[in-house]
């Protein structure tokens, strides 16, 4: 007959029982800190990328804000400009006003002036003697000349010449000086 076969082991073990134990001990704590430490690195990550989003959320609320104070700014610029053409259209209507009380100058001729003013224009001053001087400010040189051509449109006067135009420092006031003869009657 024929013998048996025995079977033989899956594992042959030449450490001893001890080690074996001592080492899978060792490999358990070992797979026990990778994992801690993988875990650790994939909070981490999520922190990070969460960090990230957060900022870029806050930048973009950030740009969407700085464009509306942008147009706020921009309405505002627009106020003061319409505020400041109000101020100068008041200021020359009170030294129109004070013209118009004095003795020797006839209503006409100040209507005349009022209807040749510009809104830009700010009037320093009015003076007649042998002719009429009109002295003032604009940030607008067109209008300067705007304001000259309609005061030579008008019937009570003669002849209407720039007497000066200067523009002290960039970007500020430009000053200006019309001389004119009144039509004699």
């Amino acid at each position: 007959m024929p013998e048996e076969r025995k079977e033989l082991p899956n594992e042959i073990q030449l450490l001893p029982p001890e080690e074996i134990e001592r080492r899978k001990t060792v490999a358990e704590r070992y797979l026990r800190v990778v994992s801690g430490v993988s875990i650790f690195l994939v909070v981490v990550q999520i922190i990070a990328l969460t960090t990230i989003i957060i900022k870029a959320n806050a930048e973009r609320d950030l740009h969407r804000k700085a464009q509306a104070l942008e147009l706020v700014i921009g309405e505002l610029e627009s106020y003061s400009e319409t505020e400041r053409q109000l101020r100068l259209l008041g200021e020359n209507v009170k030294l129109i006003e004070e013209l118009r009380k004095a003795n020797n100058v006839t209503p006409e001729l100040l209507s005349a002036i009022e209807q040749s003013l510009p809104v830009d224009i700010y009037l320093d001053s009015i003076q007649l003697g042998d002719v009429l001087n009109i002295r003032g400010q604009t940030y607008n040189y067109l209008s300067v000349f705007r304001f000259l051509n309609r005061l030579q449109e008008q019937e009570q006067v003669d002849e209407a010449l720039l007497a000066g135009l200067t523009r002290k420092s960039a970007g500020g006031a430009v000053e200006f000086a019309i001389t004119f003869k009144l039509v004699k009657d």
